[in-house]
């Protein structure tokens, strides 16, 4: 039988490795952000790059409709795939280091128009969760992508 003394010890020793662990939630993929429709997709490749690199993020790699980009905080890598059309654009998870994800099944949540090409977990499995920090890094970034196209857009005549 465990004392009053005990139970204080179990209850305090819970407690202190519940704070221990990182708090995990949904993956946050940011689907179908608009582009102003006269910005030119060359425009709207540039500006999303200069969002990018003005959240302290890193530019991996483009290809056309695509960027890849990184960011890395210690020892905690977030990579994305950010893709574009003429009007939209989404930030997709791609690939972690460190940060904690979950692979599991779900089921589809709808179907958005640019595909998030996701990796990182073994075959059959997608990404659930991931630590909380990727949210705010995400939020970031799609905050930082948004003000860039705003400026190319109100730089270029043709979105007047």
């Amino acid at each position: 039988m465990i004392g009053q003394t005990g139970i204080y010890f179990v209850a305090a020793l819970s407690l202190g490795l519940a704070g221990c662990q990182a708090a995990m939630i949904s993956m946050p993929n940011i689907y179908n952000e608009p582009i102003d429709s006269d910005l030119a997709p060359s425009k709207s490749r540039a500006a999303i790059e200069s969002g990018v690199v003005s959240a302290g993020w890193v530019v991996d790699d483009t290809s056309e409709g695509q960027v890849t980009a990184s960011y890395r905080v210690r020892s905690h890598t977030a990579i994305v795939t950010i893709g574009y059309s003429s009007d939209r654009y989404g930030i997709f998870y791609k690939n972690s280091y460190n940060m904690k994800v979950k692979c599991g099944t779900r089921p589809a949540a709808g179907s958005p128009t640019i595909s998030s090409g996701q990796s990182g977990c073994p075959d059959g499995t997608v990404p659930t969760h991931i630590h909380e920090n990727y949210k705010k890094w995400v939020n970031r970034l799609n905050s930082s992508i948004q003000a860039a196209l705003k400026s190319a857009c109100y730089s270029d005549s043709a979105c007047r």
